[in-house]
């Protein structure tokens, strides 16, 4: 089944509490201008609606209105901003209270999205999304049945971290579009931006919407790219191989993790719509090497929200 497109009357009194967040006035006023962007966004505006109210559950609206109206009002950010929401709306689903865009408390003027109190914790978050799909970084093919496909090159592994293990790189294929760097180091920059909003100590997590790509990326980012040694038995002839992980991984115990101690662990979200419906999914990982991993009881919580919370489309686990 498939929902109708919103529209301005829908939106007032169908939606009210998104609508406070825009203004009711300004949702007239810019009608026009936004509805052609807005009128497709009707499960992420049903999601944004649940999530508000749940907020309001526990803060009034003169503090949830001013921390999400220029990103709704942005429309090209709208869905950035509805990831936020949902973030913050998970985190007080089980909280005992919460606070938004809290001050870093240092001298840098940073703030971070939310700070909820779980089972006798402060849980301090910044919510980050990714969206992987520039398709002017890839190369348009033919595909051979008539169905135009995009590809590029782009490394699994860090060139840095092959120099410095030395591995070697591969060129890219000269006339293709070539990406330098692995989407896995690009996660882990993601990630760094998202601690630099965060105290250095206490409890930290990062609330990853990932609104495309492939979530195996964030494995990688987190624990290391998958490697294969191959182990030849020369009295046999015989050949096995072991799967490990590339020591490069944001959660490793050793250097390579060294700038994500203090990230206790990271929430993965997706949003995805489809034929009138939103699916949900998440991911919990947790930093066993944190200078402050997540409490068990905190992380059980966790846990048990993120499972009732899951809508998953058939046959997919996003």
């Amino acid at each position: 089944m498939t929902e109708e497109p919103v529209d301005l009357t829908v939106m007032l009194y169908g939606y009210p509490n998104t609508s406070e967040v825009f203004g009711a006035s300004w949702l007239q006023n810019q009608w026009p201008t936004v509805e052609e962007q807005l009128r497709w966004y009707r499960p992420w505006i049903t999601q944004a609606e649940k999530d508000l109210k749940l907020l309001e559950s526990l803060l009034p609206p003169s503090e949830i209105i001013p921390t999400y109206r220029s990103g709704l009002r942005d429309i090209s950010q709208f869905l950035q901003t509805a990831y936020e929401i949902h973030g913050a709306a998970l985190l007080a689903s089980i909280a005992s209270e919460i606070e938004l865009h809290v001050p870093k408390g240092d001298e840098s003027n940073k703030n971070f999205d939310i700070r909820a109190q779980i089972h006798g914790v402060a849980i301090q978050a910044d919510a980050k999304t990714r969206d992987d799909t520039n398709i002017s970084e890839r190369f348009r093919v033919q595909g051979p049945y008539g169905i135009a496909y995009y590809s590029r090159d782009r490394p699994t592994l860090d060139p840095h971290d092959a120099a410095a293990h030395g591995i070697p790189v591969q060129p890219p294929t000269p006339g293709r579009p070539a990406q330098t760097l692995p989407e896995s180091t690009t996660i882990k920059n993601v990630l760094l931006d998202a601690l630099s909003q965060l105290p250095d100590n206490g409890l930290n997590v990062v609330l990853f919407g990932h609104r495309f790509g492939d979530r195996d990326d964030l494995d990688r980012a987190l624990y290391g790219p998958e490697v294969c040694h191959l182990i030849r038995n020369h009295s046999t002839k015989e050949v096995t191989s072991e799967w490990g992980r590339f020591p490069n991984g944001a959660f490793h115990e050793g250097d390579a993790g060294m700038p994500f101690r203090s990230l206790s662990a990271v929430i993965w979200m997706r949003l995805m719509a489809y034929d009138g419906h939103l699916y949900r999914g998440y991911r919990l990982y947790s930093n066993n090497t944190a200078q402050s991993p997540l409490p068990q009881r905190a992380a059980e919580a966790l846990q048990r929200q993120i499972d009732a919370w899951m809508v998953l489309p058939p046959g997919s686990d996003m």
